[in-house]
Formats: structure tokens, sequence, C-alpha cells
């Protein structure tokens, strides 16, 4: 394996946080859509907000011990984070779910440098 230069370590390390971050708001994401209830509550809803941070939560995990299988992963988490933030999209209006929305997508854009 190739060694890597200070950048590329560093772009590691801002989407490791990426995905940390993604996992967390997911999570509260998911907390806040229990306690509001409606349309936030609906299964698909809350399944997206499950799969982006279960996802987000296991990348996280294989990069910071460096698994070689993580490039591999990586198309399909950009997959599932863009999702998720198209879905917190049309929840209008919540903040919860707006934050959510951006972190996906930022999570995403960082993840496409690495696929």
């Amino acid at each position: 394996m190739a060694t890597m230069t200070k950048e590329q370590i560093s772009y590691v390390e801002r989407t490791i946080e990426s995905c940390r971050d993604c996992r967390e708001i997911c999570e509260e994401t998911i907390f806040h859509a229990i306690r509001v209830g409606g349309e936030t509550a609906q299964m698909d809803v809350l399944g997206v907000l499950m799969d982006c941070g279960g996802i987000c939560k296991l990348s996280e995990k294989m990069m910071l011990r460096g698994s070689p299988y993580f490039r591999r992963m990586a198309p399909t988490v950009v997959d599932i984070c863009e999702a998720c933030a198209t879905m917190c999209d049309t929840i209008a209006g919540d903040d919860y779910f707006s934050t959510c929305a951006n972190s996906a997508r930022r999570c995403a854009d960082n993840l496409k440098q690495l696929a």
C-alpha cells in the first residue's frame, strides 16, 4: 500500500468526521421524528435515517482501521447518503431534517473523492 501524503491523510480524517457527524445527526433526527410524529415518524422516513446512520457508522469504523474493502463499499454509502438528503428535503420547514440533509450531502461529497 502506497504511503499517503499529509493532504490525503487530512482528507480521510475530514471524511471520517463527516461520517461521524452524519451518523449522529441521523440518530438525533430519528428521535426528533418520533417525538413529532405524523409524516416524519413513518417507517419509510425512519428507515432511510436508520440506513444512513448505520452505514455511516460502519464507514467510519472501516476507515479508522484502514479496511481494504472500504473503497468498494463507498459508492453504496454515497447512494444511501444522497437518498437520505433527498428524503430529508421533503420534510419542509423542519430544522432537524434540514440539518440532516446538509450533513448527509457533505458526507456523500467527501466520500465521492474516496470512492
